[in-house]
């Protein structure tokens, strides 16, 4: 993994939970580790649509989807997305959509595969075997503002109400089995960057919508 990054004052996150599993699966197919855009999805993925949904996506700093997102890199893009260098990430959207970035180190997204809903068991063996699984989760409660460290175990999270991408990068045991998430709000927020919750009881929502690309 890149080192944390931060989304600042843009509701990006679904870029960036977008872009952390699709570095990851580069990395695993060219054996190289890029840093890629998030500024590009903020800035063109817009009213996207994929097979067998009927709603259009997504809305730079005011929210979007991670399938969306690779749908948008296979109809576009040729499965690429720019570098980071080549399209710094600006925090802004109304941007226009700029087609001069580099891809230089990209693998060309094919495809992407979504978990079934609510299968921990489904996320366990994708992040095993495949490695940095996009998800969405319920980050509305106020122990995720507050996370610093240790296994969150929020007493009360709707797993319904998903309103935030971030990344499943692994999972360990330590006193309960739990998924290590990477955030998007800087390494000063919680261990460096990163949560740790529990794992087994679909803590936030967080094996309820989960995909990744496949490069």
């Amino acid at each position: 993994m890149n080192p944390v990054k931060d989304q600042a004052q843009c509701g990006s996150c679904w870029a960036f939970s977008a872009v952390d599993s699709y570095e990851s699966a580069v990395a695993a197919k060219t054996l190289t580790l890029t840093s890629f855009s998030e500024q590009e999805f903020v800035d063109c993925v817009k009213d996207v649509t994929i097979p067998g949904a009927s709603d259009t996506c997504c809305s730079g700093c005011d929210g979007g989807l991670m399938d969306y997102a690779f749908e948008y890199m296979i109809k576009n893009t040729d499965g690429m997305d720019m570098t980071e260098e080549s399209y710094p990430y600006k925090a802004k959207a109304h941007r226009r959509c700029s087609k001069k970035g580099s891809t230089a180190g990209a693998a060309a997204v094919t495809s992407f595969k979504d978990i079934t809903a609510g299968d921990e068991a489904a996320l366990v063996n994708a992040c095993g075997t495949v490695g940095v699984i996009s998800v969405a989760v319920n980050a509305g409660i106020s122990g995720w503002q507050l996370y610093e460290k240790g296994v969150f175990n929020p007493k009360k999270c709707d797993p319904k109400e998903l309103d935030h991408g971030v990344a499943v990068v692994g999972y360990g045991v330590d006193g309960m089995d739990y998924w290590i998430i990477r955030n998007s709000w800087g390494e000063s927020w919680g261990e460096e960057g990163y949560m740790r919750m529990k794992r087994g009881a679909n803590v936030c929502g967080v094996s309820n919508s989960a995909v990744y690309p496949v490069v």
